[in-house]
């Protein structure tokens, strides 16, 4: 991806940069839950009664996931069309 080292020098302390691998990694695991989410709740609300409680857990460590992700978010630079990456907080 991109070398650590520039990545660590170009932004403030505490902004993440957009292309670093683990954010990457983050973002792919996200979209596969949304994935799972699309799945699985319609066919939850057309064939299931009860939801069974295991559900409810699953529903709920992924709903912290998406608030964590959200707050994530705020702290990942910009990256430009033009392949500047703005990390100024305002």
């Amino acid at each position: 991806m991109i070398d650590e080292q520039l990545i660590n020098e170009s932004l403030p302390y505490g902004i993440i940069h957009p292309q670093a691998l683990w954010k990457t990694l983050w973002n792919i695991t996200m979209l596969i839950i949304i994935v799972f989410l699309a799945i699985s709740v319609p066919h939850r609300i057309a064939f299931e009664d009860v939801t069974p409680l295991e559900w409810i857990y699953v529903d709920t460590i992924i709903d912290f996931l998406f608030i964590f992700d959200m707050s994530l978010n705020f702290f990942t630079a910009i990256e430009m069309d033009s392949g500047e990456v703005i990390g100024d907080r305002r």
